[in-house]
């Protein structure tokens, strides 16, 4: 089997071989990550570098942000902050708006920042299947349906009923006798 990697960083490479370290070295073949860490750093296979602090706590933001909900009048748990990028110059930035706040226009930005996002997870994972299907599976293959919709509408629907059942004509007539 030819592995062909994505560009992934001189980093991101000494991580995956720490992982394929650890599976080699203690034979486990489904790995925790959290695992892995502790072992690459109690063997001192990974020194752990020094932090910038400014890096750090953007990120810790970027994650407060994400988890940050509020709920609508209708008991519905909306996400409060979104995130949009915008080019200045020859930079990139990505700005952060509260919904209440933010213009038509970023929304439309963040709408399609995230959907992309959705849909490079979808072509991922259809190259994945296929790969595993063509090469791994013995039985029949697995293909995920990738139409949400009825996930959409169920997901969407209210969570709690009222605990009277709809009015029945035939509910409401005369007591049945045995």
């Amino acid at each position: 089997m030819k592995i062909k990697k994505k560009a992934a960083t001189g980093f991101q490479k000494k991580l995956l071989r720490l992982i394929d370290e650890f599976c080699a070295e203690t034979g486990v073949k489904d790995v925790d990550l959290a695992d892995v860490a502790d072992w690459a750093v109690k063997t001192e296979r990974y020194i752990p570098p020094r932090y910038d602090p400014v890096k750090q706590l953007r990120k810790e933001m970027q994650r407060a942000s994400r988890q940050e909900y509020i709920v609508d009048d209708n008991g519905r748990p909306v996400r409060r902050r979104h995130a949009y990028r915008v080019k200045k110059g020859e930079l990139q930035l990505t700005l952060w708006s509260k919904i209440e706040e933010i213009t038509r226009k970023n929304m439309r930005l963040s709408a399609r920042g995230r959907r992309g996002g959705i849909l490079a997870d979808c072509i991922q994972l259809t190259l994945d299947l296929q790969y595993y299907n063509e090469n791994f599976n013995p039985g029949d293959p697995i293909q995920p349906s990738f139409n949400f919709e009825p996930d959409l509408i169920e997901k969407l629907l209210p969570a709690e009923y009222k605990d009277v059942p709809p009015d029945d004509d035939d509910e409401n007539k005369k007591p049945k006798s045995d």
